[in-house]
């Protein structure tokens, strides 16, 4: 399992989208590696982004 994913949100709507699609369970969920530090699995991130793509490079579906 990769890890080598990180994401900082660039505000607090950043954050909160990520959060609820992870609630919807739409997006893959973070692992717990301190009480400080979650990281996402590269492999999930990737796959993810595979899962939302239509087949187009650029043309994505509505979360």
């Amino acid at each position: 399992m990769g890890w080598g994913v990180s994401w900082r949100a660039n505000g607090p709507e950043g954050s909160l989208t990520i959060y609820r699609l992870i609630g919807r369970g739409t997006f893959p969920r973070t692992y717990k590696l301190s009480p400080f530090a979650s990281r996402w699995s590269k492999r999930e991130i990737v796959g993810w982004i595979d899962c939302i793509k239509d087949g187009f490079e650029g043309k994505k579906r509505r979360l």
